[in-house]
């Protein structure tokens, strides 16, 4: 048993003993009524309000055993939600990653894929910094996102790609601020598939922007 459900159980424990105590009290009370004889002034005024004390004693025991029983019941359902949990996680593997452009570059040729080239996570080791692509190493759904920044007057157009077919896409530019577009997508992958970001189109003078030039994903089901 867990040390939450041992406080619990101490708690109820200590209300359910408090109560006994004053309903021992109370019927002492009502004997000694007895002994001495209802005809007693103070015993006329004890019996009513003992039998009263003790009904709401009772109803306040029921209540208390049945708040038990349900709390226990939750605990029991969290226990199995949580150990079911548990051995999800296990039978997926984990896989996620996370880059971003090192350092402000040109977009360079049509079709060329962003080198998101400082890695913050690797896990799985699915990504290649070298070549900014993502290879997946199970099959499954995976959710990938990305960040396109470039310097004001100008404008990117970037696709992310599967398989060398377009999975979506996201424009950057404005006239006056630099400005940064984000875009994902969910995708199922089959292993040894590839995921990578390209630039589809830009603007003569265009700049991608680092540290807001980011790449992203992670296996959500396998």
């Amino acid at each position: 048993m867990g040390i939450e459900n041992r406080h619990i159980l101490l708690l109820f424990s200590i209300s359910a003993i408090f109560e006994v105590v004053l309903w021992t009290a109370a019927l002492r009370g009502f004997s000694g009524c007895n002994s001495r004889g209802v005809d007693d002034p103070q015993c006329c005024n004890q019996i009513p309000g003992a039998d009263e004390q003790v009904g709401n004693m009772v109803k306040s025991l029921m209540g208390t055993n049945q708040n038990l029983t349900r709390l226990q019941a939750q605990v029991k359902s969290l226990q199995t939600q949580t150990g079911n949990m548990a051995a999800f996680m296990t039978k997926v593997p984990i896989c996620t990653f996370y880059a971003l452009l090192n350092e402000s570059t040109v977009p360079g040729h049509i079709n060329q894929s962003v080198p998101f080239d400082q890695v913050v996570a690797n896990v799985g080791a699915s990504y290649n910094n070298d070549t900014g692509v993502f290879t997946a190493n199970t099959s499954g759904i995976y959710k990938f996102t990305w960040s396109i920044e470039t310097t004001y007057e100008n404008y990117i157009f970037s696709d992310l790609m599967h398989n060398n077919i377009t999975a979506g896409s996201s424009l950057t530019g404005d006239k006056v601020y630099n400005s940064v577009t984000s875009g994902f997508a969910v995708l199922f992958l089959n292993e040894e598939d590839s995921v990578w970001v390209r630039i589809a189109e830009s603007s003569p003078n265009a700049v991608i922007q680092s540290p807001m030039t980011t790449f992203s994903g992670f296996l959500i089901s396998k």
